[in-house]
């Protein structure tokens, strides 16, 4: 994914962001009492995590308000995402999972909403992370090896990441390293 063009995943605090449920972000997220959330899909979720249901078996549909990644490249080799504009992501921004050789490369990420991590390499090998713009309402890059029982049975760590040449205006943290 390359060029001078943005990617907007029109998130806001009326679509998207009110879904998390509680929280306490940069903006008012939308939520309200009483209005639908993601609260019980994640429990649920979870559970099937821990459980070690199948991915291909955790079905969520209408009413789970589950927010999706805005770019998410899976299981690939050689990725290059370069010179693009990010903007209002529902969640994560840019989570690379099960990947090698990647390059995420002079982005302009901007989102201040629940959970829109810039850059979360996931049990990724090879990983370059260098002249970006992060601008989040969560952290500017997080660096996992998968989520709760999903990562300990993969035994995919992430490796050989350089993240170098950022600014990192805004987020929780500039790098944090470690999963759920």
């Amino acid at each position: 994914i390359t060029g001078q063009g943005t990617i907007d995943g029109q998130a806001d605090d009326a679509h998207w962001w009110s879904w998390k449920g509680p929280w306490q972000g940069t903006v008012d997220s939308g939520e309200r009492a009483g209005a639908p959330n993601q609260l019980a899909a994640r429990k649920r979720l979870v559970e099937m995590n821990e459980r070690g249901v199948p991915v291909e078996q955790r079905m969520f549909g209408e009413g789970a308000y589950l927010r999706p990644q805005l770019i998410q490249p899976y299981g690939c080799d050689t990725v290059l995402i370069e010179g693009v504009s990010l903007r209002r992501s529902p969640f994560w921004q840019v989570n690379p999972v099960l990947c090698r050789n990647v390059i995420v490369r002079g982005l302009d990420i901007l989102g201040h909403g629940p959970n829109t991590d810039g850059c979360d390499p996931e049990s990724c090998d090879g990983v370059l992370i260098e002249h970006n713009v992060f601008d989040t309402g969560d952290d500017c890059s997080a660096i996992k090896a998968g989520r709760n029982a999903d990562g300990r049975r993969s035994h995919a760590p992430s490796q050989n990441i350089v993240i170098r040449d950022c600014r990192m205006k805004q987020g929780h943290a500039g790098i944090a390293i470690g999963s759920e």
